[in-house]
């Protein structure tokens, strides 16, 4: 957008509180799970992931594979669900040009 610009989310080992010397070996594991989106695919499509608020304290749903964050996407905001497995993103709620306003995780 025109005042923020996506990020990406990625991935990385975490097996408790390690040494950094662990952290920095473990870093080829690291992968980006959703990369930065420099325009989306499809008008009205995914346009990336905004850090419009701080995440949830806990994000995960019970699967332990979804995340649910709040983003921007065109003129509001919207709750997405992201499989940290596949990198795949869902809208979960309707945009504002079908009524749905914008949208805020609490």
């Amino acid at each position: 957008g025109a005042h923020f610009a996506t990020v990406s989310l990625c991935s990385m080992p975490w097996r408790g509180h390690e040494s950094v010397e662990v952290v920095e070996g473990a870093a080829e594991e690291n992968r980006c799970v959703v990369p930065v989106v420099e325009a989306p695919e499809l008008s009205g499509g995914f346009p990336g992931l905004y850090v419009s608020s701080p995440p949830p304290t806990n994000p995960w749903l019970p699967d332990g594979t979804t995340m649910v964050l709040q983003t921007t996407w065109g003129a509001g905001e919207a709750i997405v669900e992201v499989d940290v497995e596949t990198g795949e993103v869902r809208r979960l709620t309707p945009p504002v040009n079908q009524g749905g306003g914008s949208w805020q995780l609490c």
